[in-house]
This record gives structure tokens, sequence and C-alpha cells, in this order.
């Protein structure tokens, strides 16, 4: 059976046989009036020139608006054409959707902040938009992944697509061809 310790601040502890305890002593506190709290973080941005920031708010701003607008327009048209009512548009549709999300998480606030002369984002509101800028760019990553595996994976090899095209007649088969032609022709054969 081990032995038993009690710490200062009446903290047991059991040292098995072999084991050994180690009490390190604890700092000070720090003073309660020299604790800094982050409440907010000042955003740089790419300029400080005002006429620099004003073009780039009207380039992101126009970038934004023909973001939403085709993916508006590309879940618009598969929802009213019953013919694009297939899983791959339905896919499609979802990632436009994600898509909007996405860009929605993030852009607002730095066109905001290309306006204001105080760029400063809080602590949660950063988090949250690194939340949903995450979970959303994950969602859309797995959204393709959906994507590709419901496309059907060609089933190519060197001899099918020499079949169609090379027929066993060597007067139609090109020199550059003929071995390959002869090679098809024999294995039909």
């Amino acid at each position: 059976m081990g032995k038993k310790f009690m710490t200062e601040d009446f903290k047991s502890f059991s040292v098995g046989p072999g084991e050994m305890l180690l009490f390190a002593a604890a700092p000070d506190p720090p003073a309660m009036d020299n604790l800094t709290w982050v409440s907010e973080f000042v955003l740089l941005g790419l300029s400080s020139d005002r006429q620099t920031q004003v073009g780039l708010f009207v380039l992101f701003g126009v970038a934004y608006l023909l973001t939403l607008l085709g993916n508006g327009l590309i879940i618009l048209l598969i929802c009213l054409d019953t013919r694009l009512h297939l899983p791959m548009y339905f896919f499609l549709c979802n990632l436009s959707v994600v898509d909007i999300c996405y860009t929605s998480s993030g852009v607002p606030q730095m066109l905001v902040d290309y306006l204001l002369d105080k760029k400063t984002i809080s602590f949660t509101r950063c988090g949250t938009q690194l939340f949903f800028s995450l979970g959303l760019g994950g969602t859309e990553f797995l959204l393709l992944v959906a994507m590709a595996c419901d496309h059907p994976w060609p089933s190519v090899t060197p001899c099918s697509m020499w079949r169609g095209t090379i027929s066993c007649d060597p007067v139609q088969v090109t020199h550059t061809h003929q071995v390959v032609g002869e090679l098809q022709c024999s294995s039909v054969a």
C-alpha cells in the first residue's frame, strides 16, 4: 500500500511503491489591478489610405454582390426547372447555399471595416466568425466530396479506348496505330 500525503491546501495525493512525489511552490497570485483583459481585436486591413480603402470596398463589394447573385441564380434555376431535379443538381443547389453562407460569414464585416474609422472586432464576434467560417468551409468540402462520389467513375482501360475507333481491316488502320489495332483484333478474334 502506498503512502498518503496532504498538501497545504488540503489536497490529498497517494503515492504507490516506487513512485516519487514532488511538490513545487506555487507562484504568488498576481495583483488584481495588473490584469489586462482583451475584449476586442484591432484590424489593420490592407491599407491605411482612405482612398485605397474606398476602392477596396467597391472592389470587394462588387465581388460579394456577384457571388450572391450568381449563387442565387443557380438556386433559382434549379428550383424552377423540373428537369434539374437530379441528385447532381441537388448537391449543386446545396453547394450554392453553403457558398452564400460562407461568404456572408466574413465579407460584410470586412466591408464595414473599410468604411469605419474604428476598425475593431469583439472577441466573441471573432470567435463566432471563425466558428462559422471553419464549419461552412468544412461543409463545402464534404459537399464537394459527395458530388465527386455521386459522379460515376469512368472505367477506361487502354484497350477499351481503341475498340470504338479501330477496325480490324488493315487498310483503315493508320501505320502508327497498326500495331495496337492488330493486337486488339487478335485478342478479339
